[in-house]
């Protein structure tokens, strides 16, 4: 949980503006000032399907905590889903901004916040039905060797997934995945689960590892994701 929070955090720290006036929270906001040029979309009430008090966090690719994050908001108090492992934000006023607060020791400033529009990042805004299935899987004379392992982030999946397992349902997000090679920092690759069509499910298949006539050996290939729709 701690790992998530920090990558919020900006490191700085203020005291809350609590005069309570300003607009209504209601609506898309966009984080901007980042310090290390992490974007993030926000979206309060007005998402379809969803109650008013429904809340959307996209954490865009290049931070290292993307995806999309959901919860509710009672005033300017964000509760986010359990499954997230997040403490409650305060969406605090500042003028016609907002400023996102953990409460984690000294209040924690994770990001000013202006009125935008969501971006489609994470998939659209609306309540997305889970119909999205995936698995892994490398081509039949390509083993990936030993001092390499993979790990996933995405809200609907555990963080390690077995070869050839299908995992689902998940809903319409961003996916990260990461090689980790001893003795060597991590690499990211990010993949877009994109929802099919109403009445339908998807099921991804991602060979992460397989021969290249370019190098004449056996490689990471993450772009390899492909697909099929089947009638639910």
């Amino acid at each position: 949980m701690m790992v998530i929070l920090l990558t919020f955090v900006s490191g700085c720290t203020k005291d809350k503006d609590e005069d309570g006036g300003g607009s209504s929270a209601t609506g898309v906001w966009q984080r901007y000032g980042s310090p290390k040029g992490y974007q993030t979309d926000l979206a309060v009430g007005n998402i379809p399907g969803e109650p008013s008090n429904r809340v959307y966090m996209c954490e865009h690719p290049g931070s290292p905590s993307v995806g999309l994050y959901k919860g509710t908001i009672s005033g300017t108090t964000i509760t986010w889903d359990a499954n997230h492992g997040l403490p409650d934000a305060d969406f605090a006023v500042v003028g016609s901004e907002r400023t996102l607060y953990f409460g984690v020791g000294a209040l924690a400033d994770a990001g000013k916040y202006k009125k935008g529009v969501w971006t489609n990042t994470c998939g659209e805004l609306k309540k997305d039905s889970k119909n999205i299935y995936y698995k892994w899987q490398t081509d039949a004379t390509c083993s990936i060797p030993s001092t390499y392992y993979l790990t996933w982030k995405q809200p609907d999946l555990p963080t390690s997934l077995t070869k050839n397992q299908l995992y689902g349902p998940m809903a319409a997000s961003t996916m990260e995945v990461i090689i980790n090679n001893s003795g060597s920092s991590p690499s990211s690759y990010y993949k877009t689960l994109e929802a099919p069509a109403a009445g339908y499910k998807r099921i991804y298949t991602h060979t992460v590892f397989s021969f290249s006539s370019a190098v004449n050996r056996c490689t990471f290939s993450l772009s390899n994701l492909t697909y099929v729709d089947q009638p639910l």
